[in-house]
């Protein structure tokens, strides 16, 4: 699947995940529950790795 995005939306893309990932890394930092800090983790991860993702799309746009 690919899909296609605008600068704009791509630049959004980014943003909302770079603030979901410092959302979550509070998130895991205060939180008491060894297995809610495990998927928190996980899905830190995650979001991590779609956000290089996104990363990317823009600096192949730029050459």
């Amino acid at each position: 699947m690919t899909l296609d995005f605008s600068e704009r939306e791509r630049d959004l893309l980014e943003e909302v995940l770079r603030r979901e990932c410092n959302t979550l890394i509070d998130e895991v930092h205060h939180t008491d529950s060894f297995d809610y800090r495990q998927g928190l983790k996980e899905k830190l991860e995650l979001l991590k790795h779609l956000r290089s993702r996104v990363e990317a799309l823009g600096s192949d746009s730029a050459v």
